[in-house]
């Protein structure tokens, strides 16, 4: 057990972590689920046609979707993953404050 300034120090790095899992869990939500591709695939396309990628972007969109169609809740399930070692390890930069020894 530490002082209490460390104890508190820790206390606000698991809220300060609590809250970037939320916000980037938040936003993977937004991005699968209300912008997907396919909603603006015909509002962007004509765009693509000025550069003379007719129909690059439809295929590419396709492909996104094909893989998040089969592997989508996989994949979700990997970042969480990924956010949840990162944020509650304790391996960020701000768990490895080092305080110089008084003389």
């Amino acid at each position: 057990m530490g002082t209490e300034k460390e104890e508190a120090e820790k206390f606000g790095d698991f809220w300060q972590g609590l809250g970037w899992f939320l916000l980037a869990f938040v936003g993977l939500l937004i991005i699968f689920f209300f912008l997907q591709p396919a909603f603006f695939l015909d509002w962007i396309e004509p765009f693509w046609d000025w550069f003379g990628l007719h129909n690059t972007l439809r295929d590419i969109t396709t492909l996104v979707l094909f893989v998040y169609q089969e592997y989508g809740l996989f994949l979700v399930f990997l970042v969480i993953i990924y956010f949840w070692w990162v944020f509650f390890t304790g391996k960020n930069k701000n768990s490895k404050k080092e305080e110089k020894p008084k003389k």
